[in-house]
């Protein structure tokens, strides 16, 4: 599915998120899905408390039928629209930042709509074969200098030995939890 070498690779993945998402504080929150695809997350929040966002309207159409209860719209969170009058509790960014051409001004416009944290995934460098193109590479250090320059700080990494790993951010938070 979509940029995954299998379906159980994208599975995999958002059980990772499931899990990082998965307290009962964050989903009785305000929860923004940047990249929402096909609403594969929506279950794990709250339908009044959620919005899915995406730049391709068929997923949007999709998503809307499978997850009736909940709003989607098509869009980009790099420029201003519905998803920017408010301040969303939590972001999600799920397969995103490794697929965009900036994915730096992404996550900076997460981190902009955003009062308190920030799940997303990072293709890891170092852990593909040389000649596979197509996917955005972050090093632990570019992660760490791009989050603490805006302020926030990395609260958790979840890392499997995949090649990705999940994060969530915290705003003005500093240190690394485990």
């Amino acid at each position: 599915m979509f940029h995954y070498r299998d379906d159980e690779q994208y599975v995999q993945k958002l059980w990772m998120f499931r899990r990082l998402i998965g307290s009962e504080q964050w989903r009785r929150g305000t929860f923004l899905d940047v990249g929402c695809g096909v609403g594969a997350l929506a279950d794990c929040v709250e339908p009044s408390h959620y919005l899915g966002v995406d730049l391709v309207r068929e997923f949007v159409e999709e998503a809307s039928v499978r997850h009736p209860g909940y709003r989607f719209m098509t869009g980009d969170v790099m420029q201003a629209g519905d998803w920017d009058q408010r301040i969303w509790d939590c972001a999600v960014l799920c397969g995103v930042l490794s697929s965009v051409p900036e994915p730096g001004r992404l996550l900076q416009a997460a981190m902009r709509l955003t009062g308190g944290r920030i799940v997303f995934d990072i293709s890891v460098e170092g852990r593909f074969p040389k000649d596979f193109d197509g996917l955005n590479r972050w090093s632990f250090e570019a992660l760490r200098s791009t989050v603490e320059r805006e302020g926030w700080s990395i609260e958790r990494v979840m890392d499997e030995g995949r090649s990705w790993v999940g994060v969530v951010i915290e705003r003005g938070r500093f240190g690394v939890a485990k």
